[in-house]
């Protein structure tokens, strides 16, 4: 009975001390898990908001085209629809860049490259509501237009290589603070139960001394 008393004044000190480490090291991985998760969000958001810029632009000037080419006006609702969601496009992209400061480079060649394009389209569509077709022509034939669009490809996909490097590595961390939590739960798990035999005995001696009886 003493030793057993003895046995427990020394056990459960040394249990109770590991087992707030674990839970430190459970909190902590718990909080760095959603950390991590969050900015794999992020850069998620990040890629998906670049790409829409990108595809806005596409639909502009594909609009723009077909109204030259053909006259019909009905060919300028992409270019219409473009105008009116291309700055809360531009502004969303903004600001998720801005959780990226490495990137505000690419945010504002994006923007000037984004307006260019739209000023040379606006310009295209004027031409040829006011000289006609040749003008028109002889304005996209500038290759300006192709230049600045050839940019904003360049520029999504850096954008995008460098979201899909962090979104991999945010993975790698996750997995492996995933596997820190579980380790730290059955280790938690252990060190109740040790207290439990510790505290109250080890209900399966008494159990195997009463079969024995």
């Amino acid at each position: 009975m003493i030793m057993h008393y003895k046995l427990r004044l020394i056990a459960m000190p040394i249990i109770l001390v590991i087992s707030l480490l674990v839970m430190a090291l459970l909190g902590w991985s718990a909080q760095r898990f959603l950390t991590e998760f969050d900015q794999g969000e992020i850069s998620q958001s990040v890629m998906i908001a670049a790409e829409a810029v990108k595809y806005t632009l596409v639909d502009a000037e594909t609009g723009e085209r077909g109204y030259i080419i053909t006259g019909d006006k009905r060919y300028l609702e992409p270019y219409n629809n473009a105008l009116a969601v291309i700055e809360n496009q531009l502004l969303d992209l903004r600001l998720k860049m801005n959780q990226k400061i490495a990137e505000d480079s690419s945010v504002y060649s994006i923007t000037v490259l984004a307006h260019n394009k739209l000023g040379e389209l606006d310009k295209a569509i004027k031409l040829y509501d006011s000289k006609g077709f040749a003008a028109a022509q002889a304005s996209l034939m500038t290759y300006t237009g192709k230049q600045e669009m050839d940019d904003v490809r360049s520029i999504v996909q850096n954008i995008q290589n460098v979201e899909e490097r962090r979104v991999i590595a945010t993975t790698a961390i996750t997995k492996g603070l995933a596997r820190i939590t579980l380790c730290c739960c059955m280790m938690l798990i252990i060190c109740i139960v040790c207290l439990f035999v510790v505290w109250f005995g080890n209900p399966f001696k008494t159990n195997v001394i009463e079969s024995t009886v």
